[in-house]
């Protein structure tokens, strides 16, 4: 079924994921050649508080460590999985048994590029021990999955029974079927770290990736990495040094790259606005990224009960004119169900006020309110004055509440009504936008208390389905039953922008740019 899924989405996920790939030019052009130095900057992706994989949440963060650290597995442009640090993988026929067998010439890296120890099977099983022991997306990604991790978290067992580590290969053995773990270890978080790394480090855990760290001015929210030559899959035109920045405010990234401080921006659609008009030497391209934009309901804080949550989210959903969010932004794509991939497009809501305001007339009045959480930003912050005008007229009397530096805490806590968050995920396939609505997946991003048994029976239906067999019939099914509870507003998959100095070509894969894989002209 999965195989059967990826030759499906295969065309257009290549558009995707390739996103900011080459610039259209005419005419001749000098030859690709490697840069000595590219600076990025981040705009709106959160702070580089740390570089330690395991508790990197934020998109920028997760960017800087996906260059530092090598994980099991990598991911293809096409959504595929490839080989990184295993070489091979393996399932048993009831997908509760799998095994890795790694590669042998894998080293970590000190902070000057020489070659320390051999990446053994048993520093994989720490970092996965690791990840799922700290605050971060390591334990939801594997929560309910691995046999022994409850008894690990709770401190009853000083490892995970359920991983083995032998010569030259890691076993893992679950509590049921799953047909997606090595899309979950593919994930940042678990990315290798050596035995022993403490679980608050007073430096940066030393790492094993494409390249290796030469100073973190966590000041000036700045990070100096270097190639590390001895990784066996650099790019032959991948820059020698990247510079990383990182900027709360647009306006002040898109004066940087005008100052040529940085080469190469990533930002929101507030960029787009900001760089119109005359920029000698800035090329600018828009496309779509991974992330959808939500409004999320939760469950236990609405004072609904579950038909008129039904009520409250169909409305919404009917209420939201989603051409206008587009225009808004400059770009996108609309997004009217739970899986924003081609194919699935069918599955969703369409614009109708006059149904909206129908269903909202069987809520009582003093029900029809709603109090958002926004998060922080720039687009986030119109967007959701777009969104309260577009509810008040189906009859919705909405209170914005603007994002503050406690967004996520007070999310994950559960201590909000509704909220206006991005949701991205490891992979564009139909698995990682179901995730969001399983129950065990906490502490994120099952953040909503969404609880459905007829949607856990058909999502288990389609995650316990090996590839290559048929059954996008569990698939369907989960769905629909989405659909009918409406536990989120879908609203637009929102464009990214980058802007370059340099004709940089950088592929993206499962949403973050792969600067390794990199080549520019002057």
């Amino acid at each position: 079924m999965r195989c059967a899924i990826q030759r499906i989405l295969f065309p257009i996920t290549v558009v995707l994921l390739l996103l900011f790939g080459p610039f259209i030019t005419f005419g001749a052009e000098p030859p690709l050649k490697r840069l000595d130095t590219l600076s990025v900057g981040l705009a709106e992706s959160g702070e580089l508080t740390t570089l330690d994989p395991a508790r990197a949440v934020t998109a920028a963060p997760i960017i800087v460590t996906w260059h530092l650290y090598t994980r099991l597995l990598d991911i293809r442009t096409d959504g595929t999985l490839a080989p990184m640090l295993a070489t091979q993988w393996t399932h048993s026929q009831n997908l509760r048994q799998w095994t890795f067998k790694l590669r042998p010439d894998a080293f970590f890296h000190t902070n000057n590029g020489k070659l320390a120890r051999e990446i053994t099977s048993k520093d994989v099983k720490f970092s996965i021990e690791r990840a799922v022991k700290l605050p971060g997306l390591g334990r939801s990604l594997l929560a309910g999955l691995v046999r022994g991790l409850v008894e690990f978290i709770e401190g009853r067992s000083p490892h995970i029974s359920g991983i083995i580590a032998t010569e030259g290969k890691l076993v893992i053995n679950l509590t049921k079927p799953f047909a997606f773990l090595p899309e979950r270890l593919a994930a940042s978080p678990f990315g290798i770290v050596p035995m022993g790394t403490p679980d608050d480090p007073k430096s940066p855990p030393v790492g094993s990736g494409p390249y290796f760290l030469v100073s973190w001015k966590l000041a000036s929210n700045r990070v100096d990495l270097s190639l590390n030559k001895h990784y066996w899959a650099i790019g032959e035109l991948a820059p020698r040094h990247l510079i990383f920045y990182t900027f709360n405010n647009t306006a002040a990234a898109v004066q940087e790259l005008k100052a040529n401080t940085i080469q190469w921006l990533g930002g929101g659609a507030s960029a787009l606005d900001l760089l119109r008009g005359n920029n000698p030497g800035i090329r600018v391209h828009a496309d779509l990224g991974l992330d959808i934009k939500l409004l999320v309901i939760n469950q236990t804080k609405t004072l609904l009960d579950r038909r008129q949550r039904q009520i409250l989210g169909q409305a919404l959903n009917m209420a939201t004119d989603r051409s206008k969010l587009v225009d808004f932004f400059g770009g996108g794509r609309k997004i009217a169900g739970p899986v924003p991939l081609p194919y699935w497009d069918s599955y969703g809501y369409a614009f109708d006020l006059e149904k909206a305001q129908k269903l909202l007339s069987f809520l009582p009045r003093e029900r029809r309110k709603l109090h958002v959480l926004v998060q922080p930003g720039t687009d986030n912050k119109q967007l959701a004055q777009l969104l309260a005008t577009q509810w008040e007229t189906a009859g919705v009397s909405v209170t914005l509440e603007q994002g503050q530096v406690d967004f996520v805490s007070r999310v994950v806590g559960g201590k909000y009504q509704t909220a206006l968050v991005y949701y991205g995920p490891f992979l564009p396939v139909p698995e990682q936008y179901l995730w969001l609505y399983e129950a065990e997946a906490r502490p994120a991003p099952n953040v909503e208390g969404y609880k459905s048994a007829s949607f856990e029976k058909a999502l288990i239906g389609y995650l316990t389905t090996p590839p290559g067999v048929p059954g996008e019939h569990h698939l369907h099914q989960a769905i629909q039953i989405l659909l009918e509870d409406a536990p989120v507003v879908w609203l637009v998959q929102t464009p990214r922008i980058i802007a370059t100095r340099l004709t940089v070509r950088v592929p993206f894969i499962a949403g973050m740019p792969v600067f390794w894989a990199c080549s520019a002209r002057r």
